[in-house]
């Protein structure tokens, strides 16, 4: 569940891995991680996501290699993250569990056309995409 976990995931991507400094002990200190340390699992208090505008953009260099998707004139993208409903059929229900409230965040308009600025300076971007997953509902 990336989508909950955005902290967590870019305190590790922020870890300096060429050093011992990435150790377990540190993992034992991220909130909304789970780590086996000797064979015991710790898990660390839930922690609020950050906001999506907090968030780095995405580093649109990584595509240059991939087939089908360096020169892919569509652009897929996200205005908001997660969901304020509580569709017990559906994912966000573990979430409002977890959290004990929705995670619906919502980038700013600001932050979005900047995501398609800079996509649209490493791609011929033809057709954009919106992926969130409350689709067109009002909220």
């Amino acid at each position: 569940f990336f989508f909950f976990k955005q902290k967590t995931a870019y305190e590790i991507y922020q870890c300096d891995w060429s050093s011992d400094v990435c150790s377990s002990d540190l993992f034992r200190h991220i909130d909304s991680l789970w780590v086996k340390d000797g064979g015991k699992i710790f898990q660390n208090p839930v922690d609020n996501p950050l906001g999506p505008d907090e968030l780095p953009l995405i580093n649109r260099e990584l595509y240059s290699e991939v087939p089908g998707r360096s020169d892919s004139s569509e652009l897929q993208i996200m205005a908001s993250l997660g969901c304020p409903f509580k569709c017990n059929f559906c994912v966000n229900y573990g979430v409002h569990q977890e959290y004990g409230h929705s995670l619906f965040r919502q980038k700013s308009p600001e932050r979005v056309i900047s995501e398609i600025e800079d996509a649209m300076s490493h791609r011929n971007i033809k057709t954009i995409q919106f992926q969130d997953e409350i689709g067109r509902a009002h909220v």
